[in-house]
């Protein structure tokens, strides 16, 4: 399990970072003055930023009939149980859909204001990275197929998979 921080937990470092930032205009000033100087043979580009917009582009609207987010930069080590903790208190979830392999996955939730309630949760750390949160694009709605319809679907494809299995299987032996 990984720890997770939520935003009112760290509310008082988050204030703590920012009075170290503005007691140090000095060098924020140095650094951007290095924006356009060429650091061996390539060029550089120094902005004052912060992580939240950067990732989250603002005033962005959320698609119709969302009910799911995408999260990225997800430690390797996550594993969906910490992803079902962090969430939980955005609302029910129906599933979570994680690729440990790119760290990144696909929370879904039961009810359609979750996702913004998630999303305001952009760059909370879980496992010790900032979390990289924003509405899932793409994924359609239920067609309101009945769990029959759904049933025979996930049928034709097991028994496309036991065919490819055999095949594969008389092939190599």
């Amino acid at each position: 399990m990984c720890k997770f921080d939520h935003p009112e937990e760290v509310a008082e470092k988050v204030r703590a970072k920012k009075e170290r930032r503005k007691a140090e205009p000095a060098a924020v000033q140095a650094a951007l003055k290095l924006d356009g100087h060429k650091v061996g043979e390539r060029w550089i580009k120094v902005e004052q930023g912060d992580m939240r917009r950067s990732w989250h582009a603002l005033g962005r609207q959320k698609p119709e009939n969302c009910n799911t987010i995408f999260v990225g930069n997800l430690d390797f080590n996550a594993v969906e149980d910490d992803l079902y903790r962090a969430f939980a208190l955005c609302g029910p979830i129906k599933e979570v859909r994680l690729n440990a392999k790119k760290a990144f996955a696909f929370v879904q939730f039961k009810k359609k204001t979750a996702p913004e309630k998630a999303v305001a949760l952009n760059g909370s750390k879980l496992c010790g990275r900032p979390m990289r949160i924003d509405y899932a694009e793409g994924k359609k709605e239920d067609k309101g197929e009945t769990a029959e319809g759904d049933e025979k679907k996930s049928e034709k494809k097991s028994r496309k998979r036991q065919k490819t299995t055999k095949k594969a299987y008389r092939e190599e032996y």
